[in-house]
């Protein structure tokens, strides 16, 4: 079954499985990237995140794997 996320690419998935949800530090390290890229790339939308009821920020961890093009 393909799933399609905000992207333009098919996310493949067996079963229905949980998103893992990450906060900013652990998304930079995930990436590989500077904390200020995070959310940067929140920003501009170029991963999918949400806001906790506490008002925190979290990432999708498939929404980091899948690198966001440069520009």
């Amino acid at each position: 079954m393909f799933l399609m996320a905000n992207r333009s690419e098919p996310v493949l998935r067996r079963r229905w499985e949980p998103r893992k949800l990450r906060n900013t530090v652990t998304s930079a390290d995930i990436a590989g990237v500077s904390l200020r890229t995070i959310y940067r790339w929140v920003r501009e939308n170029r991963v999918e995140w949400l806001r906790t009821p506490s008002g925190q920020l979290r990432i999708f961890e498939d929404s980091l794997l899948r690198r966001p093009p440069e520009e």
